[in-house]
């Protein structure tokens, strides 16, 4: 639906009836366009590696029974996430070890599947580790709004711990929602080699574990903006909700300060 004030005769380029031609025209490859089925591939946040779509998650209002308590929840519900409904009033705790006695560069286990208000706490081994959250596209960045570039996942902070330690930091991090959650070891080259770690990751998707370390090592590791501090609040996510997790709590031998000489033997 088209019209023209002063145009040209027809034949003349700026007649009416070439107008609506261009018109039409424009409508047709509109049309077109928006019937091309979405790309099944991304690029990662940078470099110019391909990777497998993000999950579209679902908004779910369910009724929560636990014992006695009985809530109503909206919630964005992943493909093959764990179930709502914590297991108790207080979760469950699920242990996993950062680095290890030999100065492995491994989360151990690498993976976990978690419900609401279960508590992930995080034991750190030998050399100088953190636990901070990146997203799939960018491993071994931290999570920031790309709206503005503010940091909002979660970050551990670092904990130097020495070859002959025998107490051993801890830092513990409670599950608020199912959504997949990414997080990496912050320390120069550390997430290059594979130190990443994944909670409720869908392994029956192009985005598990193992694409996501693999990507890791390909994108080869941290950059000089990486530099992490402790983060012991409740953050955001991407956009501005939730991120699934909040830090919860930090104990068991936290060193608090080593002469540079003995930092650098723990990269």
């Amino acid at each position: 639906m088209v019209s023209a004030i002063n145009c040209g005769p027809d034949g003349a380029p700026n007649s009416f009836t070439n107008f609506k031609k261009a018109a039409l025209a424009i409508g047709e490859k509109l049309k077109a366009d928006a019937q091309q089925p979405p790309s099944s591939t991304w690029t990662a946040d940078y470099g110019s590696t391909t990777i497998p779509p993000p999950p579209s998650p679902s908004l779910v209002t369910d009724t929560i029974t636990l014992g006695s308590d009985v809530w109503t929840t909206v919630y964005s519900s992943y493909p093959n996430s764990p179930a709502p409904t914590p297991v108790s009033p207080s979760g469950n705790t699920i242990e996993v070890i950062v680095g290890g006695p030999n100065g492995n560069l491994t989360f151990t286990p690498n993976r976990v599947s978690a419900a609401p208000r279960d508590t992930i706490k995080f034991t750190f081994h030998v050399k100088n580790h953190t636990v901070t959250q990146s997203s799939f596209s960018a491993p071994c960045l931290p999570l920031t709004d790309k709206a503005n570039g503010t940091r909002i996942g979660f970050d551990s902070g670092y904990f130097p711990v020495t070859a002959d330690a025998t107490t051993f930091p801890t830092w513990s991090l409670t599950i608020n929602d199912t959504a997949p959650i990414w997080a990496y070891c912050a320390q120069n080259n550390h997430c290059g080699a594979g130190m990443v770690f994944a909670i409720n990751s869908d392994e029956t998707s192009g985005r598990n574990f193992a694409a996501f370390q693999s990507l890791a090592k390909t994108l080869n590791g941290t950059t000089s903006s990486n530099s992490t501090s402790p983060n012991n609040g409740t953050t955001g996510g991407n956009t501005g909700t939730d991120n699934g997790a909040m830090s919860n709590s930090v104990g068991g031998g936290l060193v608090v300060a080593l002469v540079a000489a003995l930092v650098g033997s723990l990269l």
